[in-house]
């Protein structure tokens, strides 16, 4: 299937996993993760590669402040390799693999087979991690042969849910808002498509990209750095705000292109200034932003009405790959065939 088909399909396969969670049998499978991991473990593990790794960002601040437990993230080849003798039955760990067959997260799991609070997050509930895991929390996405989307989107919305239901709180009104971003979504499939392809234009011709955000929204900025290099195979960076300030603002001139995701927190006020200060450099910027901000020559502003931090990433996604796909094209590649390697990552 064509990455752009992929693509469309978002809005059709989130509304799956909302409508699945807010049965009775989603909300088992979410009440049973809430018990495995216990009322007050030591901390939140979550552990994957590529894009696995980055989704849990988008919530981990707000899992630790809702259950007041530490939530640590782990690239999984070195948790597997270095940090697993940190990890006791005290921990909670959601092991995330879209396969569930990823070489590295595949290995952690099967290291930790036994452990009483390890909880997997996989598209595949055949897949090895999913039965040696005490639980699976799927993701129905679908089929998905090219670069991660329709698993990156139901990764965020799944997510996105963790901080009520592991802490026992009702869940409907983050279903109510998810079901805000599916309408979001298909509006980019159609009608505003020609936004995203604009400020694929706008950035042809980069040779670097920085993705450049604060809090919830570095799950965005990773993200896109870890595609655009898949399926445009351009030289990228994810940076948070901070260490964008702290050096590599000095380096920002005409020959600089960076994308900036500003959510509608106060942070996100800090990145929108930052963007326009970015842009009055003679850089050229793209701002994904959730409230209005001014389009100028060096700026090019794409709203996401998005008012919730935890999901503006979720609600950018069509817009981030749409610009992807416009962009491989301009440069005679096909976004989503893999050269290198293949859809599931087999060898270390």
């Amino acid at each position: 299937m064509a990455f752009l088909d992929e693509v469309a399909e978002q809005p059709a396969v989130l509304r799956e996993l909302i409508e699945f969670y807010g049965r009775r049998e989603g909300r088992a499978l979410l009440t049973n993760a809430r018990t495995l991991a216990g009322v007050s473990p030591r901390s939140y593990v979550f552990t994957g590669m590529g894009t696995s790794e980055h989704a849990p960002h988008a919530v981990a601040d707000r899992l630790a402040d809702a259950a007041s437990v530490p939530v640590i993230i782990r690239d999984a080849g070195e948790l597997l390799h270095y940090g697993l003798r940190s990890v006791n039955f005290h921990d909670a760990v959601f092991a995330v693999s879209q396969s569930g067959e990823s070489i590295e997260t595949r290995k952690v799991v099967e290291s930790l087979k036994g452990h009483p609070r390890l909880i997997a997050i996989t598209n595949n509930p055949e897949s090895t991690m999913a039965r040696l895991a005490r639980a699976n929390l799927p993701l129905l996405a679908g089929t998905e042969a090219s670069i991660s989307t329709k698993t990156y989107s139901n990764t965020l919305a799944l997510l996105a849910l963790l901080p009520e239901a592991l802490t026992g709180r009702e869940i409907t009104a983050t279903l109510g808002a998810l079901e805000g971003v599916a309408g979001q979504m298909e509006s980019w499939v159609g009608t505003r498509a020609a936004e995203a392809r604009a400020a694929a234009e706008f950035l042809r011709g980069a040779a670097t990209l920085t993705f450049v955000a604060r809090g919830p929204s570095m799950a965005a900025a990773r993200q896109a750095a870890l595609t655009f290099q898949e399926g445009v195979h351009l030289h990228t960076s994810a940076l948070t705000g901070g260490a964008f300030r702290h050096g590599p603002m000095e380096m920002i001139g005409p020959d600089s292109y960076a994308v900036f995701f500003a959510d509608s927190s106060p942070a996100g006020d800090l990145v929108r200034r930052m963007a326009a200060e970015t842009a009055s450099l003679g850089a050229r910027v793209v701002l994904f932003s959730a409230k209005p901000a001014e389009s100028a020559k060096t700026i090019t502003v794409l709203l996401i009405p998005c008012p919730e931090p935890l999901i503006f990433p979720l609600a950018c996604s069509v817009a981030q790959e749409l610009m992807l796909e416009q962009m491989a094209r301009d440069r005679g590649l096909v976004a989503g065939a893999f050269r290198r390697s293949g859809k599931i990552t087999t060898t270390e």
